[in-house]
């Protein structure tokens, strides 16, 4: 919650809501994107294995983990709602080359 607070999301409503870690998520949006948090994704293994293989960046001095193109793919491949259907397609054309077997 503080995480969020320091974002500048309001969450006056959010502390009264009852999370449960296994199954609760949030999106909140943003102007040009949302940012996601979820307890687990769908056809990966675990937060450390996928943390591991994620590509780590620097932003207005602070570190940002970006999941992998293979774990990404994987989850929505898992997910398999239409939207992430066409993900995959987009990102497995774009992609030919980095992507891993």
């Amino acid at each position: 919650m503080r995480a969020l607070e320091d974002l500048g999301v309001v969450i006056t409503e959010l502390k009264k809501v009852v999370f449960d870690p296994n199954r609760t998520f949030l999106k909140i949006p943003h102007k040009n994107f949302h940012t996601d948090f979820l307890p687990k994704m769908e056809g990966l293994s675990s937060f450390l294995e996928s943390r591991r293989k994620a590509e780590l960046i620097h932003i207005d001095g602070n570190d940002l983990y970006i999941i992998s193109l293979n774990d990404l793919i994987r989850n929505k491949e898992t997910v398999n709602r239409e939207s992430d259907k066409t993900d995959v397609d987009v990102l497995a054309k774009k992609n030919k080359g980095r992507l891993k077997s």
